[in-house]
């Protein structure tokens, strides 16, 4: 049997509301998409932002680099320092103990000195 008018005219109607609801579906996943797409392009915009703030390997290790050579100039300057401030010291450590037995040398010509004069 052939199909009637009014059966095409229900498919017809039919493959529109299909076609309708199609077209519907399409455009809400585009706006869908296009939601999703704005969210990726804030968060890569974020993520640029926050990278930018960080220190590049290469640039990191090179400070590291300056930092332990200042570290050991201050080593080597700061053991210098103190070699010479104890040379310093034990000069005047001797000069001390110099000074002090020349005055207990003096004390004790004195004190003879007295002791003889007194007789």
């Amino acid at each position: 049997m052939e199909p009637s008018n009014h059966d095409y005219a229900v498919r017809i109607a039919v493959l529109e509301t299909l076609l309708k609801k199609a077209d519907e579906a399409r455009a809400l996943q585009a706006r869908e998409y296009e939601r999703r797409l704005q969210d990726l392009n804030h968060a890569h915009q974020q993520a640029m932002e926050r990278n930018a703030t960080f220190v590049s390997r290469e640039l990191y290790e090179s400070g590291v680099r300056e930092l332990r050579a200042l570290a050991e100039s201050v080593r080597t300057e700061s053991r210098g320092d103190r070699e010479t401030t104890a040379a310093q010291i034990g000069g005047l450590s001797a000069k001390i103990y110099t000074g002090i037995g020349i005055v207990l040398a003096l004390n004790a010509m004195g004190f003879l000195i007295l002791e003889f004069w007194r007789r």
